[in-house]
């Protein structure tokens, strides 16, 4: 079986460093990959006590289509406002402290 799920990321700070990880291989440099368990990490230059706020949109179709969820259903940085929308009750929890993609 040959799915593919597409993901995009947006962040409230300019990320510093970041690495991708396929299949247990690092991939020096790469913005995209393709494997059976992919990973990306990110890293931010905050001030202490700092956060950074993420959106992510997913889709089993493409890339561009994951590009526009969060820039449809969420233009701005309103955590509060989407969590008040009645079909997402339940799927935010919380504060995030760390993301691990995998």
């Amino acid at each position: 079986r040959d799915d593919h799920t597409y993901f995009y990321a947006v962040f409230s700070r300019p990320i510093m460093d970041f690495s991708i990880y396929a299949d247990g291989k690092l991939l020096n440099g790469a913005k995209e990959a393709e494997g059976k368990v992919v990973k990306a990490f990110a890293a931010f230059d905050l001030p202490k006590g700092g956060q950074v706020l993420a959106k992510v949109g997913i889709s089993d179709v493409s890339v561009e289509g994951a590009r526009k969820n969060p820039e449809t259903e969420n233009p701005g940085w309103d955590f509060e406002g989407i969590r008040a929308y009645p079909w997402r009750r339940g799927c935010i929890t919380g504060t995030t402290r760390s993301m691990c993609c995998g």
